[in-house]
């Protein structure tokens, strides 16, 4: 995760890529990654990790304006 972290900043940097709104866009995708893992490899109860999914498909909904926003 810190690699891939240190070289969207360095490519941002370098001005190859926009890190920050690809981070901005994209960063619910890690609540859903680690509440992916934690339910196929059941390291953690299971309700709580559905409920981490469900965050993080929210957020992401909200973040690519599937559903509606506050602001």
């Amino acid at each position: 995760m810190l690699l891939a972290v240190g070289s969207g900043l360095l490519l941002d940097r370098a001005e190859i890529i926009d890190f920050g709104q690809i981070f901005g866009t994209w960063w619910p995708l890690i609540l859903i990654l680690i509440a992916g893992n934690k339910l196929v490899t059941r390291s953690a109860p299971v309700i709580g990790s559905l409920i981490v999914l469900g965050v993080g498909l929210v957020f992401q909904a909200i973040t690519l304006e599937l559903l509606p926003s506050n602001t």
